[in-house]
């Protein structure tokens, strides 16, 4: 499993983490706030079925979602968490 840095080693915004490895490739994740806002509206209005509801999601937090979305899904969670 990944160490994430205390947040005490983070000097700035700069220094966070802006992609995460599907793949074994290197895929740029949205990372700021406004991101987690927009994932928990989602979440919380939503109704859509569940391969559509996992694609919506995928595409609040990637610009360019991976062709393996399960992976891709797994290590946003675990960018997130």
């Amino acid at each position: 499993m990944k160490q994430h840095k205390p947040l005490s080693d983070w000097t700035s915004l700069e220094s966070l983490p802006k992609t995460v490895t599907v793949d074994g490739k290197q895929y740029p994740i949205r990372w700021d706030f406004t991101t987690a806002l927009r994932f928990m509206d989602y979440v919380d209005r939503s109704d859509d079925e569940d391969e559509i509801f996992i694609k919506n999601v995928l595409s609040i937090w990637y610009p360019r979602i991976p062709d393996n979305t399960d992976e891709a899904l797994t290590q946003a969670i675990k960018f997130y968490c």
